[in-house]
């Protein structure tokens, strides 16, 4: 039973990626005439398993473009399908191109919490390296309703989608950059993530912290970095975990030789923190020797 929902998976999987409705159709009309039809049963089961793919992506893709008119049980149905077909990069391309970002984006601010966490899945999962579904979601206005829909979300679950699908959305994206931290005082949004109740929230947060960082110039580091220290030593000091303490420390590497961080990062219980580090015995040796030249750095 696992083989075969295997199997299916891998055909979905190889329809999505090589889907062509008109080739499609001529090839599976002439598969199946009757001279060519034992020779050719395993082609026609790769066909099938095409235009299973084809139906599927555009009732799922359907459905949520008028989730208005449906029942809960099938939008989230509808989203659940969408998400796995948007992991291919062309799919979730085709997301963009037929307009469906918006309705995404109402469904990231629906009233039932499963539908707002599956929302924003699909729209974090859609904007990984794609630059046209950044560039739609600029348009539809996604950074704004983002920041709006965390700062009222109860759900630790959603909270972390919502934060993937920013992170997401802001990586490489110099406009989104812009919008976030100036428009959106996206440095204070960002603290609050990381002082989230939810560990894994915290976590997701230090990451997403670090990359808009590195994605910075050095201007926009001096201006966006200090209103994170607090936040950041908060989350090393808080949760010894080493892929939190891996991110929270690559963050002090790209600051500390900056003019001011040092005292700042004191200030802020640097020095506690990175004694709490070196001192774990879980950590594997790499991360504590990062964390003892950040020390050393500090010291200096």
């Amino acid at each position: 039973m696992a083989n075969s929902s295997e199997n299916m998976e891998k055909l979905l999987k190889w329809g999505i990626a090589n889907s062509d409705p008109d080739r499609l159709r001529a090839e599976t009309e002439q598969l199946a005439a009757p001279s060519n039809a034992e020779a050719a049963k395993e082609k026609l089961a790769w066909l099938d398993a095409m235009h299973a793919a084809d139906r599927e992506w555009e009732d799922a893709l359907l459905a949520v473009q008028n989730h208005s008119e449906l029942e809960r049980d099938t939008v989230l149905g509808a989203l659940r399908a969408v998400r796995f077909f948007v992991e291919q990069i062309d799919m979730a391309s085709n997301l963009a191109k037929r307009g469906a970002v918006k309705q995404v984006l109402e469904l990231v601010q629906h009233s039932d919490e499963e539908i707002r966490m599956e929302a924003a899945f699909v729209l974090g999962t859609a904007l990984a390296h794609n630059e046209l579904v950044q560039k739609k979601c600029m348009e539809e206005k996604a950074i704004e309703i983002l920041v709006a829909q965390s700062s009222s979300e109860k759900s630790p679950q959603v909270r972390k989608k919502l934060l993937l699908a920013l992170s997401a959305l802001l990586r490489h994206n110099r406009v989104g950059q812009y919008v976030f931290l100036r428009k959106h005082n996206g440095a204070s949004v960002l603290g609050d993530f990381l002082r989230d109740p939810a560990t894994s929230v915290r976590r997701k947060a230090a990451h997403a912290t670090l990359h808009l960082l590195r994605d910075g110039s050095d201007d926009e580091q001096r201006e966006f970095a200090p209103d994170v220290v607090q936040p950041m030593m908060g989350t090393l000091a808080r949760d010894l975990d080493e892929d939190t303490a891996e991110a929270v420390l690559q963050f002090l590497s790209t600051i500390i030789n900056i003019s001011g961080f040092k005292d700042l990062i004191r200030q802020n219980g640097g020095e506690e923190a990175l004694e709490r580090v070196v001192a774990c015995d879980d950590f594997g040796e790499d991360l504590l020797a990062q964390a003892r030249d950040v020390q050393r750095a500090l010291r200096a």
